[in-house]
């Protein structure tokens, strides 16, 4: 429960300093919960099994099939009613899947891009605030789904290995949140 206050924080900030409104876990709108993972949960790379760089196709296609991932675990927790509206949804590991830890910013942000996500700019180098997040690269579809009765967001967290080096993704972690207007 302290990880999602913290991460539901930072959530919050986020949008916060982004001047995007934007409940904080006290109130009736939901943040979510994301969890860093270790590389070696990771299967797919974004290099060939040669050890090449993935072509602008391969990444498209990396891409699109994230998104269809992503509509499928949607789907699967809408249909088993696991889709929370407190604390949202992790999905790192169907994120992971076609952004290894490890992969090149240039390409995390292009197959994110081809899933359809709006990637923010690269934090420069020494960004204002003291978020931990604030060197954070942030992907979202927003909205993901939405009714009369609730908006579904995507968010994604890029983290570079250092502050302002966007080199390699050093951590991920991504979200499925719902809010009730």
């Amino acid at each position: 429960m302290r990880k999602a206050a913290i991460l539901g924080g930072l959530l919050a900030s986020y949008f916060s300093a982004s001047g995007i409104a934007f409940a904080d876990s006290s109130s009736s709108v939901p943040v979510t919960v994301n969890t860093e993972h270790q590389a070696s949960q990771n299967k797919p790379s974004t290099a060939t099994e040669e050890g090449y760089p993935m072509t602008h196709d391969e990444l498209r296609k990396h891409g699109q099939q994230l998104r269809a991932e992503i509509e499928k675990r949607y789907k699967e927790l809408v249909a088993t009613r696991e889709l929370r509206s407190l604390n949202g949804n992790d999905i790192d590991d169907v994120v992971l899947k076609y952004v290894p830890l490890g992969t090149s910013f240039d390409d995390a942000e292009k197959i994110l891009r081809d899933a359809g996500f709006k990637v923010d700019p690269r934090p420069g180098a020494n960004p204002s605030g003291n978020r931990p997040d604030r060197h954070d690269v942030v992907a979202s579809i927003n909205p993901f789904v939405s009714n009369l009765e609730s908006k579904t967001s995507v968010y994604v967290f890029l983290s570079p290995s250092m502050p302002g080096k966007y080199t390699k993704v050093s951590k991920l972690s991504a979200g499925i949140t719902t809010s009730f207007p």
